[in-house]
C-alpha cells in the first residue's frame, strides 16, 4: 500500500492535485460537523455570552492578562490602530535584519508581513558621515520626517496612492499604504540631517558634528 506522500506526489506529477485535496477537505468538513453535533445544545449561546462578557469587561481582562504576562517576564503591548501595531513591532525589533514570525490572522490583517518585507535598510558609516538608505518606493522624500531621539533615528511618513489611481479597481497591491515608521539606532555622536532620493530609496545623510 502506498503512503500518503507517495500518492500525493503522484497526483501532483499528473497535474491532478484536486483528486488528492478534495477527499481530504471532505473528511475535514465531515469531522467538523460530527464534532459540532456532539457539543452541548447551547454551545452557540454560550459562545455569544462569552464574547459579550469579554467586550463588556475588556479593560479588566487586559489588566489581568498584563499581570499574568509580567509575572512570567513576558512583554505586553497594546495598540489602537494597525499602523501603531506595526510601528510597535518595528521598535521592538530594533536593528534586527532577520525575523522569524508565525503566520497569524492578526498579522495578516494589519499588514505586518508586508511591512517587514519592505523594511530594507542599509546603514553605512564614514569618517565624516553616516549614510542610510531606506527602501520606500512610491514615497516623496520631501514628505518624510527624520528626527533623532535619544540616539535613535526615527523616520516616518505616509505612503498614499496617486490621486489618479484612488478610484481605480485594485487587482494587486504589494506596497503597504498608510503611515510608516522606521527606528534606527545610531552610533554615538551629533548629526546634521539631509535627505535625497536614489533608485526607489530614501537616502539620509547624517553629517557628523564636532
Amino acid at each position: 500500500m502506498k503512503t500518503y506522500r507517495e500518492r500525493a506526489s503522484r497526483e501532483i506529477r499528473l497535474e491532478r492535485p484536486s483528486a488528492t485535496v478534495t477527499p481530504i477537505m471532505r473528511k475535514l468538513v465531515g469531522d467538523s460537523q460530527a464534532m459540532l453535533s456532539r457539543g452541548p445544545a447551547d454551545a452557540r449561546q454560550r459562545a455569544s455570552a462569552a464574547r459579550a462578557y469579554a467586550i463588556d469587561n475588556l479593560e479588566d481582562l487586559h489588566v489581568q492578562l498584563r499581570g499574568q504576562f509580567e509575572r512570567r517576564g513576558i512583554g505586553y503591548h497594546r495598540c489602537a490602530t494597525a499602523e501603531d501595531a506595526v510601528a510597535m513591532v518595528r521598535s521592538l525589533l530594533g536593528d534586527a535584519r532577520r525575523v522569524a514570525k508565525s503566520k497569524t490572522m492578526v498579522g495578516e490583517e494589519i499588514g505586518l508581513t508586508h511591512a517587514l518585507r519592505n523594511d530594507g535598510i542599509d546603514v553605512l558609516e564614514t569618517e565624516r558621515e553616516v549614510l542610510i538608505f531606506i527602501a520606500l518606493p512610491g514615497v516623496n522624500p520631501d514628505e518624510v520626517e527624520a528626527v533623532i531621539d535619544q540616539g535613535v533615528l526615527v523616520v516616518s511618513g505616509h505612503r498614499v496612492l496617486p490621486p489618479e489611481l484612488r478610484n481605480a479597481r485594485i487587482l494587486r497591491l504589494e506596497l503597504p499604504q498608510g503611515r510608516f515608521e522606521r527606528r534606527i539606532k545610531l552610533p554615538l555622536g551629533r548629526y546634521t540631517i539631509s535627505r535625497f532620493a536614489t533608485n526607489g530609496c530614501i537616502g539620509l545623510r547624517l553629517a557628523k558634528s564636532s
